[in-house]
């Protein structure tokens, strides 16, 4: 059986990079392959329980910019002492090179980079690590073409799905009724949403903004953001200062996003960058329309569902768009066709994992045969 050591060089928790790695793992039959999930930080019980019911071992090795030496030494020593097949490393940068070196170290020959992203935070040291990322990996997946483009540059890739299970996804009135009761939503009222972790990328300050204004022209619109991070302290304090507490709802992370998705009548997503956000096709699926910001990629839109707005445009065009823009109430049929396009798009998870799975399988099967080959060679000589 094959091994493969995954890792996130991103904190393991309800983002975009740690949903893609657990709905492949919950994809992909872990009875053929094993694999092991290696985190820079504690996970969530759920996450850890999820590991265990597929007999995933967890590895966790704080990656701390005071501490570089050490995270490579540790994880060099996880990877030499496992014998992995493969090391498929899921990032957004060239910062990557720690894993990458760590891996080559370790004499682990397949290192797979999966690009999730179009930018980061840190450009230039991005640039300046390009030379040693470029000599390092062997393989390169990313998330979407530009996501590609990004991280590779003109190099090949190859594109990897970020699938999503659209049974679960699918909009189901009854429980869009549920959801609004317990929300306090009325059935005159017009549910925003936002699905994303607090932080300077998804931008939730430029949306309370844009909120200021809409409310004071519709008093029966409401907001809901989920999600949580370092900065939900300050778009609370946001949110009190423009006297909207009772018009914004915070829920916190939550498991069943799903369920919440039906019952919001718009998405608003105003990021600064994005790679290809698993979230707009989940949204998608769910036969929302979606009001996104000109930053994330056009690839993003497979229903014909979003509308893509620049963040150089003023709060109020924002809130012009959005009184606008669609809102269904029985998004059924919305769904159901969403669904088709998603799929023929190439984004089921379950046709996805296979693909992956081949992929994998593909890689131990070119093992083998060089394994082989060289014998050959060294029983002639």
């Amino acid at each position: 059986m094959m091994k493969i050591l995954l890792i996130s060089t991103v904190k393991t928790g309800k983002d975009g990079i740690t949903n893609v790695i657990f709905n492949y793992l919950r994809a992909i039959d872990t009875n053929q392959i094993e694999f092991n999930y290696l985190s820079i930080n504690q996970p969530e019980l759920s996450y850890i329980n999820e590991l265990e019911k597929r007999k995933c071992k967890l590895y966790v090795v704080p990656r701390s910019g005071l501490k570089i030496i050490s995270y490579i030494i540790q994880l060099r020593h996880i990877i030499a002492s496992n014998k992995y097949d493969v090391v498929h490393i899921h990032t957004n940068s060239h910062t990557v090179v720690l894993e990458l070196l760590a891996a080559k170290m370790g004499g682990c020959k397949k290192r797979i980079v999966h690009s999730h992203n179009t930018t980061c935070n840190s450009v230039s040291i991005h640039r300046l690590l390009t030379p040693l990322f470029n000599a390092l990996y062997t393989d390169a997946f990313a998330c979407g073409k530009e996501a590609g483009r990004w991280m590779f540059n003109e190099r090949p890739f190859r594109v990897i799905n970020n699938g999503v299970d659209t049974n679960l996804y699918a909009f189901k009135g009854e429980v869009r009724s549920i959801v609004r009761k317990k929300l306090g939503i009325q059935e005159n009222e017009i549910l925003l949403g936002h699905v994303g972790a607090f932080n300077e990328a998804k931008n939730q300050e430029f949306l309370i903004r844009i909120f200021h204004v809409l409310y004071n022209r519709h008093p029966e619109y409401k907001l809901l953001l989920i999600g949580d991070g370092f900065l939900r302290t300050r778009i609370e304090r946001q949110v009190i200062d423009y006297k909207l507490s009772s018009n914004v709802i915070f829920s916190g992370n939550i498991d069943n996003v799903y369920d919440y998705l039906n019952a919001i009548d718009l998405i608003i997503m105003p990021s600064l960058f994005e790679g290809l956000p698993l979230t707009l096709i989940e949204q998608q699926a769910n036969g929302l329309h979606c009001i996104v910001a000109n930053t994330i990629t056009k690839e993003a839109d497979k229903t014909g569902n979003l509308k893509f707005v620049s963040l150089q445009e003023s709060y109020e065009h924002w809130a012009n768009v959005i009184e606008d823009y669609p809102k269904e109430k029985d998004r059924t049929t919305t769904s159901q066709q969403a669904i088709l396009k998603i799929k023929e798009k190439g984004y089921s998870i379950q046709e996805e994992a296979q693909k992956l799975t081949n992929y994998y399988h593909s890689v131990k099967d070119s093992a083998q045969l060089a394994t082989m080959n060289n014998n050959d060679k060294i029983g002639a000589s």
